[in-house]
C-alpha cells in the first residue's frame, strides 16, 4: 500500500526496484528505474547495462561450458595460498549441508550465512568479488586460499571436481 502512495505521489513508475531514500537521495528518474529493470551487471566496480558492448570492449569472453571447457581457471588473489579438493558448487544457502571436509567451496559469492561451514573448506572460488568483497576478507581472517572474480567459475567447474587452487597465482586447476 505505502509503494502504491509513494509511486503514485512521486510519479514513479516502478518503484519496487529501488528504495524509497536512494530515489529521494540522487533524484532517479523512470528512465534510469526502467534502464535498471531490464538488467545490469556489477563488475569490477562499475554498473554495466550494456553488457555485449562492455565485453567487447574489455576484452572478456562469454564462455558457453557446454560448448568449450578448459581445465585452468583464472581469477583475482584474495587470500594466497594452495589447496586440492574437491569442487562444491553452492548457489543457495540450502545446499552449505553437501559440504565436506576438505572441499573447495565454489560459489557466485559468499554470504556471512555461510561462515559456519567455512571451517570445513580448504579453498573458496567465487565468480564476483574484489579485494574488499566478503569472500576475500574472510578467507584472509581464516586463512584459507581464496581466488575471487573468476568470471565464470561456477558455469566451468561441476560438482566433485578435483581441483587445485593455487591462490597465489590466482589460478585454478582441474586434476584428472
Amino acid at each position: 500500500m505505502i509503494t502504491k502512495l509513494i509511486s503514485k505521489n512521486y510519479q514513479i513508475k516502478d518503484f519496487q526496484h529501488i528504495g524509497l531514500s536512494e530515489y529521494l537521495e540522487n533524484n532517479i528518474s523512470n528512465k534510469k528505474i526502467i534502464k535498471r529493470r531490464k538488467g545490469w551487471l556489477y563488475h569490477k566496480h562499475e554498473i554495466i547495462y550494456d553488457y555485449q558492448k562492455y565485453f567487447d570492449d574489455k576484452k572478456i569472453k562469454i564462455i558457453n561450458p557446454s560448448k568449450k571447457t578448459t581445465d585452468v581457471i583464472s581469477g583475482n588473489i584474495g587470500c594466497k595460498g594452495n589447496a586440492k579438493g574437491k569442487a562444491r558448487l553452492i548457489f543457495e544457502l540450502s545446499e552449505l549441508s553437501k559440504i565436506k571436509k576438505g572441499d573447495i567451496l565454489v560459489t557466485p559469492m559468499t554470504t556471512p550465512e555461510m561462515i559456519p561451514v567455512l571451517n570445513k573448506i580448504s579453498a573458496i572460488i567465487t565468480d564476483e568479488g574484489g579485494i574488499t568483497c566478503h569472500a576475500a576478507i574472510v578467507s584472509r581472517e581464516l586463512k584459507i586460499p581464496c581466488i575471487i572474480g573468476a568470471i565464470n567459475a561456477t558455469d566451468m567447474i561441476r560438482d566433485n571436481d578435483l581441483l587445485e587452487v593455487d591462490a597465489t597465482n590466482g589460478i585454478v586447476r582441474k586434476i584428472k
